[in-house]
């Protein structure tokens, strides 16, 4: 049986994207390694490998998801050192995205997804195999609209790690509903 690895998340527009790369190759210097700037996402839930009937199931348990659109202000840079990674993240966490988060998780259980055990920390990986965190730099908060979240599949291609989106789904709610 064929298996994908499969993971949920909210991948930025063009602009957003280069500006979290920008960040990223700056706090990466002489510390770490940046990802691509195709592969920037921010990840509301990792599936690892998944069957054809557990992605199906994956794909209708998004499909109850109706919250609403959210802008996410990303102003901070953290350092994970388990995995080593720089990563930027928010301050204020938009109660839309949590629920997001919350909701898929609850019906990714019933697809037989194990659920996360630790606090979902919304941010986005900028740097891999980092030796330590980078001096802390402060920068202008990125404001990104968020209007909806994928299905992604990670890839080899030749060598290297490639995100695909297979499959979409939209935060429906008006703008400007969500309190932070």
């Amino acid at each position: 049986m064929t298996r994908e690895r499969l993971f949920f998340a909210i991948t930025p527009e063009t602009d957003v994207r280069a500006h979290c790369f920008e960040i990223g190759a700056k706090a990466a210097a002489g510390v770490g390694r940046p990802v691509t700037r195709e592969n920037i996402h921010l990840t509301l839930f990792f599936l690892g490998a998944t069957s054809p009937e557990q992605r199906a199931c994956a794909e209708a348990a998004a499909a109850k998801i109706h919250e609403s659109s959210f802008e996410l202000a990303l102003d901070t840079v953290g350092y994970f050192p388990k995995p080593k990674v720089i990563w930027i993240g928010a301050t204020q966490i938009p109660s839309s995205l949590t629920r997001t988060v919350d909701s898929l998780s609850r019906n990714l259980i019933d697809c037989g997804f194990a659920g996360e055990t630790r606090p979902f920390v919304p941010h986005i990986t900028v740097a891999r195999n980092a030796r330590r965190a980078p001096s802390t730099e402060s920068f202008p908060p990125i404001h990104w609209q968020c209007s909806n979240f994928a299905l992604m599949r990670s890839e080899n291609v030749g060598g290297k790690t490639e995100y695909r989106v297979l499959r979409t789904w939209p935060l429906t709610a008006a703008v400007g509903t969500d309190e932070t």
